[in-house]
C-alpha cells in the first residue's frame, strides 16, 4: 500500500459523512439497521485504515490528546476460563490492531435482539482453529452501538488531523436545522416531482410495495441483522 496517495483516507472520509447521514435519518424516524451499517464500516476502515497508518506504529492517548481530540476509555471483559496470559490495550494503536484482528478473523459475535452490542475478542496465535478455543482468548471487549460510533468517529478524525490537510473538504450533513427532522435530500425527490402531490406518490410507493412478489412469504419478518 502508499500511504502517499490517501486514497483509503479518502474512503475514510466519506465513511464518516455516510454515518453522519445514518445518524440523520435515523433522528428523522427512519428504520435502518445502523448497526449493521456502523459494523460494515468498521471493517473496511480497521482493516485498510490500519495497515496503512498504524501498522508498527505506537500511537498513545497522548498523541490523540495532542490533536485536540478526546480520548475514549474502553474497558476489557474479564476472561476466567481462559488459560493464556492476558493482553492490553493501553494505547490507541493497540485498540485499533486488536479490533481488526477481531473482525478480520470473524472473533466477534453480535449481542442481542434487536442488536445492542458487539463482543469482540483475540486469539493466541496459533491456537485459532483448536475446538475449545474460548480458553486460548487473550483480550475481549463488549461495545455499545455508541462506542462503536465513538471509535468510528475518532478513528477517521485521528487520521484526518494527522494525515489529511491536503484532502479535498467533504461536505458535512447538515442536521442544524432548526427543524426537529433534519432535511436530507432524498433519492426520490426527482421522482416526487414528477407527481402533482405526494398523496399520489405515496399511492405510487404503495402500489409498488402491493405488486413486489412474495416469494419469501412464511420465512420470519423484521430480522435483528
Amino acid at each position: 500500500m502508499n500511504p502517499g496517495d490517501k486514497k483509503t483516507l479518502i474512503i475514510a472520509r466519506r465513511t464518516k459523512k455516510n454515518l453522519e447521514y445514518v445518524d440523520a435519518l435515523k433522528a428523522m424516524g427512519v428504520d435502518f439497521e445502523e448497526i449493521t451499517h456502523l459494523l460494515n464500516s468498521m471493517l473496511g476502515m480497521l482493516i485498510c485504515l490500519r495497515e496503512e497508518y498504524f501498522k508498527g506504529k505506537n500511537v498513545t492517548w497522548n498523541d490523540v490528546k495532542s490533536l485536540g481530540l478526546e480520548p475514549l476509555r474502553i474497558e476489557q471483559e474479564d476472561l476466567p476460563d481462559s488459560i493464556v496470559k492476558q493482553e492490553k490495550s493501553k494505547h490507541f494503536s493497540q485498540l485499533i490492531t486488536k479490533l481488526r484482528n477481531g473482525f478480520a478473523h470473524n472473533n466477534f459475535e453480535l449481542v442481542g435482539n434487536p442488536i445492542t452490542h458487539v463482543r469482540i475478542w483475540n486469539i493466541e496465535h496459533g491456537k485459532e482453529n483448536q475446538p475449545e478455543f474460548k480458553k486460548f482468548k487473550n483480550w475481549q471487549v463488549l461495545l455499545s452501538e455508541d462506542e462503536l460510533r465513538k471509535i468510528a468517529h475518532l478513528f477517521i478524525e485521528y487520521l484526518e488531523e494527522k494525515h489529511g490537510q491536503d484532502l479535498p473538504i467533504i461536505e458535512k450533513v447538515d442536521t442544524s436545522s432548526s427543524d426537529p427532522k433534519p432535511t436530507i435530500p432524498s433519492p426520490y425527490d426527482e421522482l416526487i416531482g414528477m407527481f402533482e402531490d405526494d398523496s399520489k406518490f405515496d399511492e405510487f410507493i404503495e402500489a409498488i410495495v402491493a405488486y413486489r412478489p412474495k416469494s419469501n412469504e412464511g420465512q420470519e419478518k423484521n430480522q435483528p441483522y
